[in-house]
């Protein structure tokens, strides 16, 4: 009798964690369909192609964007483009010789270009830019 109790018991607990694995993906399922990318992270490897091929395996590459410093946009911008440029070594400021500019508005990118001594080596497309120092020509 109790063989077939811890039986039953086994069968109703490996029911209801199966029910709870379905349920749960089935939430998982519906949030993910109502708030897919909200930063549009994936957007940022089609925009990356051009720079990855500009750009040497082993370069150390400023960033610069007139996104809010500090913002959740601003981190999830800056960690995306960390990611698709690796092995790249992505850092914050305009002081390495090549420096990315990822940009909301187009006029912002001769404004830092000038204020910055940087030329463009990739026109503003998407949103980003990639600039070189004039010195580094």
């Amino acid at each position: 009798m109790n063989e077939t109790r811890a039986k039953i018991a086994l069968t109703v607990a490996s029911l209801l964690c199966l029910w709870g694995a379905v349920e749960a993906w089935q939430w998982e399922n519906g949030y993910q369909s109502h708030t897919r990318d909200p930063f549009a992270l994936r957007a940022q490897e089609d925009r990356m192609v051009a720079i990855n091929a500009a750009l040497p395996a082993n370069a150390v590459v400023g960033y610069t964007s007139d996104i809010e410093a500090g913002s959740n946009a601003d981190g999830a911008a800056f960690n995306s483009v960390r990611y698709f440029l690796a092995p790249r070594m992505l850092v914050r400021g305009t002081k390495p010789a090549y420096v990315l500019g990822l940009f909301t508005k187009p006029e912002n990118v001769t404004r830092v270009a000038s204020a910055n001594g940087l030329n463009v080596v990739l026109p503003f497309n998407n949103g980003v830019v990639l600039y070189q120092h004039g010195s580094a020509r």
